[in-house]
């Protein structure tokens, strides 16, 4: 030993040398925390002061904490997240190009079906052959569909079923038929009462005038009369009306065209697949619709026979008339409108005839038309009474606006039971899923997107001590944030409305109007914004705890959470009296409004809180990113299983089928259609 040296100088050297051996733990800590920064030496001091403010945990959370940075090294930007970003990035990409395909496709089917548009080279079935393409739309060079349709016509001139579709739609567009229509008829199918019959409605259109009844005539059931306008025309048509009774058939041909049509229309997949195929046949023309102007000319012969006295004339009339319903009624269309305008024709003349006949005293005439009036008059009251709700309420979207309607024209018509409907309404229910998982990724999108931009409300010295206790988060933490946070409200969701009879699926989703699967959907949606908050609140303060990062637990943070889990099954409650509950409806959205309203809390909270807990919040925000976009990439992921199951159920969907075996605009009105024209062959003894 010098000495010279104070022993004083010596301790302090001593004790110096040992501090550098043993660091003390908050500047072990705070050197880990700063370590990133040695290349901004303003920036490490800054932080080392802002540091030694902060610091409030005891020795073994320092350490803890130091060893953790130390591990963690100098990386900015981890692999996984790198992974996680792009993942996402690319499947969204291709997410939402397929649903701008979707609505593409969709748009541009409506209008080749519609007739608004030409342009058939985006059809996506096939590319389609001149011969098919000509059979399906015509010249789609042409403006008007009867100047399209002619030139398929042209291409054959001897078919008969290609000039009856061009008559029709000429008269639509022109109000007139074609020149020669019943010289071409003739040449080309000279018993059929069809074309027959359509020249008689075109002549007799304007013949005669239907007079209008007063509210207190048409009380005490009186019949309308009618002024006569042209008696060359009305002549006329009473000359087609005799040359119809004695063909032997009626055949527009409607339905062979539709039968061979069909196969060429994209085979259904999904719900927008099938557009093309309703929205094609809804635009097909209805050929006899316009038959009612027959039935003014014969309801005004019929009166002028019953005041002449010619009771030998009205029998002829009613029997010459009812041939020609009877040919009619025995035509194979597989459409609905076709049998409807024929009862329509049928129900509208029965009683003009009965009148005249009980005036002329032609008993047996009387009674039989007398019947039929009676009949198709009970027939329409209780159809106006019925109303089957339960279409509307079990069926898919489309099932729930046709079949009511369509199922109340026959009293014969097949009972349709809950397992014809399941398939159709499970398409819908799985057409919202993916619908709204696009809703909530873009939610998480901008979730995401907030909790990034909160940082700029920092200095940058914040935002890099932000990032660097953003380190302090293990695997183990990272799985609890999105696992709990983002996996566990979508797999509760799942559980509930798949396996449980809170799910509402045995309703469509138009049930109630679309509040309950919307109000389920959203309250899973809203978990996955609050819980990886509340999780990533409970991890972070466990973890940096040194920093004071520890909070009281959140008790009405996760009572929220609880009321917003519980509104998951009370929305499906709504309907378990069978009918829908407005109150259980409305307690359900009260618990969800509970979860949004915490929610704004935490919102109102991070942009108005004391900035004394800006590192701690800046540092949530790193944490939650990563969570919302996993959010977002397991919603991108849940689409494509969502498509796949919405196609599954449409496979098996037979009520809204649509083939050439059953030429109508489903599988369902076509056996309504045959159902109807039975009952009425049946009630006109044929």
């Amino acid at each position: 030993m010098n000495p010279a040296l104070p022993s004083g100088i010596l301790g302090r050297a001593r004790v110096f040398c040992q501090s550098l051996a043993v660091p003390d733990p908050a500047e072990r800590f705070i050197d880990a925390v700063v370590r990133p920064l040695g290349d901004n030496a303003e920036l490490e001091i800054a932080a080392r002061n802002e540091l030694a403010a902060l610091i409030s945990g005891d020795e073994e959370s320092l350490e803890r904490a130091a060893r953790q940075l130390e591990s963690a090294g100098r990386v900015r930007w981890s692999g996984w997240k790198i992974a996680l970003y792009a993942v996402t990035f690319v499947m969204s990409l291709v997410s939402l190009e397929v649903a701008r395909r979707g609505a593409v496709v969709a748009r541009k089917l409506s209008e080749i079906a519609m007739g608004t548009t030409g342009d058939t080279r985006d059809l996506p079935a096939r590319r389609m052959s001149a011969e098919d393409c000509l059979l399906l739309f015509g010249d789609t060079s042409k403006h008007l569909k009867s100047e399209r349709m002619k030139v398929l016509w042209d291409a054959a001139p001897d078919n008969p079923a290609y000039f009856a579709e061009y008559s029709i739609l000429h008269r639509i567009d022109h109000d007139s038929l074609p020149p020669d229509f019943l010289a071409t008829a003739e040449r080309l199918d000279p018993d059929n009462a069809w074309f027959t019959l359509m020249a008689a409605s075109a002549v007799g259109k304007d013949a005669v005038t239907r007079l209008k009844l007063t509210g207190k005539e048409r009380k005490n059931g009186a019949l309308p009369g009618s002024r006569l306008v042209d008696e060359d025309r009305y002549r006329e048509a009473l000359e087609l009306v005799a040359k119809a009774a004695s063909q032997s058939r009626f055949d527009s041909y409607q339905d062979d065209l539709i039968a061979k049509r069909i196969p060429l229309l994209p085979k259904r997949t999904d719900l927008v697949s099938q557009i093309l195929p309703i929205a094609y046949l809804a635009g097909s023309p209805a050929d006899t619709i316009r038959f009612r102007s027959i039935v003014d000319v014969v309801d005004a012969e019929c009166a002028a026979l019953a005041a002449n006295g010619d009771a030998e004339g009205l029998v002829d009339l009613a029997a010459k008339w009812e041939a020609c319903l009877g040919l009619w009624s025995e035509a194979d269309s597989g459409s609905l409108v076709d049998p409807m305008v024929l009862k329509v024709c049928i129900h509208a003349h029965a009683k003009r005839m009965a009148d005249a006949a009980g005036k002329l005293g032609l008993e047996e005439v009387q009674a039989r038309w007398a019947a039929v009036d009676e009949q198709l008059t009970q027939e329409k009251e209780a159809r106006d009474r019925h109303g089957d709700r339960s279409l509307r309420m079990k069926g898919g979207i489309f099932a729930g606006l046709a079949l009511p309607a369509v199922a109340n024209q026959s009293v014969s018509a097949p009972i349709i039971t809950d397992e014809d409907l399941r398939p159709g309404r499970l398409v819908d229910h799985e057409l919202f899923g993916r619908v709204f998982s696009s809703f909530i990724w873009l939610v998480l999108g901008l979730m995401a997107s907030a909790a990034a931009f909160y940082r700029m409300r920092a200095s940058l010295l914040v935002r890099r001590l932000s990032l660097r206790f953003e380190a302090l988060f293990r695997p183990a933490d990272w799985l609890w944030v999105m696992g709990g946070g983002i996996v566990l409200p979508f797999a509760f969701y799942q559980v509930v409305y798949r396996l449980t009879p809170f799910g509402a699926r045995d309703w469509s989703v138009t049930a109630s109007g679309f509040m309950v699967p919307g109000g389920q959907f959203s309250s899973m949606g809203m978990l996955m914004i609050v819980m990886p908050v509340l999780i990533a609140r409970w991890r972070l303060g466990a973890r940096g705890d040194a920093l004071g990062f520890r909070k009281a637990r959140s008790w009405a943070g996760w009572g929220a959470v609880v009321c917003g889990a519980l509104a998951i099954p009370v929305f499906g409650m709504s309907f378990k009296s069978g009918e829908a509950s407005e109150s259980v409806t409305k307690a359900a959205a009260v618990l969800l409004g509970v979860l949004m309203l915490a929610w704004l809390a935490v919102g109102m909270r991070a942009v108005f809180g004391r900035k004394a807990e800006l590192m701690r919040r800046l540092t949530m925000t790193r944490i939650l990113v990563p969570a919302y976009v996993s959010g977002m990439l397991l919603m991108v992921t849940s689409m494509p299983v969502y498509h796949a199951l919405e196609k599954h159920w449409l496979a098996q969907d037979r009520l809204m089928e649509i083939t050439p075996e059953s030429p109508g605009w489903t599988r369902y009105e076509y056996q309504v259609a045959q159902a109807m024209r039975a009952e009425l062959r049946e009630m006109l003894g044929m």
